[in-house]
């Protein structure tokens, strides 16, 4: 493979606690779409949907999460798909913290960003924040790679609607928890 957007990590600056079995780790040459989409996910997520604090999300010093995991990005796409990820972190954190009086609707609207609709890239005024987000996540992708867009959501609708299986009830055990997560995760 032709490496033209990342080069390699230097051996022995990161731990990899044995698991990389020889493999080298690359990053992106460029941080700063990264950056710039985790910034204004977070930022959109704080004016539309709830207050986003002490958060860390896909950002990191100095190997951030899309970087590392999609090293070889082509640079137009990393700034959405770094939107579209942490979009996915605060997505998920919001559905941990739902109130547990109202776990089933909290969650079922939650859900509804995904279900309903999933490849609509024009929303009324009336949807849920999180869903004009999602909304407008599409829309920046279409323009980009209208085929592969669509594939991608249908991919994401997919997944939420197995992890949703996974969220029926509030947990009580880290046994319970566990198996669900890992699905919920993107095992898939």
């Amino acid at each position: 493979m032709d490496f033209r957007h990342s080069s390699v990590v230097a051996a022995g600056t990161y731990r990899d606690d044995g698991l990389a079995n020889a493999i080298p780790l690359r990053i992106h040459k460029d941080p700063y779409k990264e950056i710039a989409g985790s910034l204004r996910a977070q930022k959109d997520w704080d004016s539309t949907v709830s207050t986003v604090q002490n958060y860390q999300g896909g950002l990191g010093h100095p190997y951030s999460f899309i970087r590392v995991t999609i090293p070889e990005c082509i640079p137009e796409r990393l700034e959405i798909i770094s939107y579209a990820n942490e979009y996915a972190f605060l997505y998920d954190d919001e559905m941990e913290n739902l109130d547990l009086k109202n776990f089933k609707e909290g969650r079922d609207d939650m859900l509804h960003v995904f279900r309903d609709d999933a490849l609509n890239e024009k929303v009324s005024d009336k949807v849920r924040p999180e869903k004009k987000l999602q909304a407008q996540i599409l829309a920046d992708m279409m323009a980009i790679d209208r085929p592969r867009a669509i594939t991608t959501m249908k991919a994401w609708a997919k997944f939420v609607e197995l992890a949703s299986r996974t969220r029926s009830e509030p947990f009580e055990t880290l046994d319970e928890y566990l198996p669900s997560r890992a699905i919920d995760a993107g095992e898939l």
